[in-house]
């Protein structure tokens, strides 16, 4: 019999597999940096490897960190059993939302997709420009 932490990280490597993850959001944070808030991840291509990006959002700073997939998944599934009380897992085809509260056995439910666009991989973005003319070099 599975677990729903397995379950849930199951559900992650079939949506990086399938290319339909959007990110995750670990929450409830239960350790010994007071100022940690919460954890997002997301998929990312970076030098042409898929990588799971960290963001270790604090009060007054954030901390990104790129790990590869398998490392990240079994920091992921350490995070899960000791650290974090609920986790979001966001896919175009549904969301799956692990509780794992303390002293009740974990939950995982599967529930309709908040978002349904494809995820964007791409690591370096191109800056959106309020002007648009890119006859005049100084703007650029």
């Amino acid at each position: 019999m599975s677990t729903p932490i397995a379950d849930f990280l199951a559900a992650l490597n079939a949506s990086l597999d399938a290319q339909q993850c959007l990110g995750l959001s670990l929450s409830r944070y239960r350790g010994d940096e007071p100022e940690l808030k919460k954890l997002l991840i997301k998929p990312a291509l970076i030098k042409r490897q898929l990588q799971l990006s960290f963001t270790w959002r604090h009060a007054q700073r954030d901390i990104i960190k790129n790990h590869p997939r398998e490392q990240a998944i079994a920091q992921l599934g350490e995070l899960l059993e000791q650290t974090f009380g609920a986790a979001t897992l966001f896919t175009t085809e549904a969301d799956w939302v692990l509780d794992c509260a303390p002293g009740k056995p974990a939950r995982l439910r599967r529930t309709a997709p908040s978002k349904t666009s494809a995820p964007q991989l791409a690591h370096d973005r191109s800056k959106q420009r309020a002007v648009a003319d890119t006859r005049r070099p100084y703007l650029q």
